[in-house]
């Protein structure tokens, strides 16, 4: 709906745009990045696919059951791609973990990273990237597919024209834009090694580029700034009042406010009409 009456405006794929290129790992490696990307134009030359697995932090799935159509969980679904480029030697697979992985804000102490899933044997042509070694909007153009559990990263590949194969379950509901889904287990394998990866359409691109856009509106996310509390997973205890901002709500108001409490008894709302 929200599509139907905003696909007209042009400001949102700018707005689009600048997201997509926000530097995420968190600093900038220029010798790594290049390197790295010199690495993939060799393999290019030699008529190679080129295909990178973006990572989710293990613990930050928040969904009410696990699994995909063709795996039982992350684990499952990042050791048995690993093994399926074992069988061709004219693909090559990048694993790039997210870099939200080093912030504590985030992971806290994190005692597992996605790196630390993989258990089978890494073939010579699959090669683990670190978290700050390249972003994302760098190493898009150079993709032939990206593969994801789950993750907002899908977006931002689908926009830059990328194909993207989402394997979760609800990867497929948490960004409702038609991208490639597998039907089984042998269906996923045999998808990765026939090296066919159609790209996405210009109204799916767009349509993924915008949805980037509506997750920040206030049909996802309002403002609040009525209270102090660090962005973390931690528990920090009762958040701090921003006393100057409560009064200048008293006196003035805030239509931010008023749109959450319209949230809040909504449904009562419609009960009692």
């Amino acid at each position: 709906r929200w599509y139907e009456l905003n696909q007209n405006d042009s400001a949102f794929l700018e707005k689009a745009r600048s997201l997509i290129n926000v530097n995420r790992v968190g600093s900038a490696n220029d010798v790594k990045e290049l390197e790295i990307i010199e690495f993939i134009k060799i393999q290019k030359a030699l008529g190679k696919k080129i295909i990178c697995a973006f990572g989710k932090i293990p613990i930050d799935l928040n969904v009410p059951y696990d699994g995909g159509p063709a795996h039982t969980d992350m684990a499952d679904w990042i050791n048995h791609t690993v093994d399926i480029f074992r069988e061709s030697d004219d693909l090559v697979l990048l694993v790039k973990p997210h870099p939200h992985e080093l912030r504590p804000e985030i992971a806290l102490d994190l005692v597992e990273s996605f790196h630390d899933l993989i258990t089978v044997k890494v073939p010579e042509n699959v090669r683990l990237l670190g978290h700050k070694d390249i972003n994302g909007h760098a190493l898009a153009p150079y993709l032939d597919l990206a593969i994801l559990y789950n993750g907002s990263s899908a977006l931002e590949l689908t926009a830059q024209g990328i194909p993207v194969l989402m394997t979760s379950h609800f990867g497929k509901h948490d960004y409702p834009v038609d991208l490639n889904y597998p039907l089984s287990r042998k269906q996923y394998g045999d998808f990765l090694l026939s090296a066919n990866y159609p790209e996405p359409s210009e109204e799916i691109q767009k349509k993924a580029a915008f949805l980037i856009c509506y997750m920040g509106t206030d049909e996802i996310s309002i403002l609040n700034q009525y209270s102090l509390r660090q962005l973390t997973n931690d528990k920090i205890g009762v958040p701090k009042w921003r006393k100057e901002k409560i009064d200048y709500f008293l006196e003035f108001g805030d239509p931010k406010m008023a749109l959450i409490a319209d949230r809040i008894v909504e449904k009562f709302k419609a009960a009692w009409v």
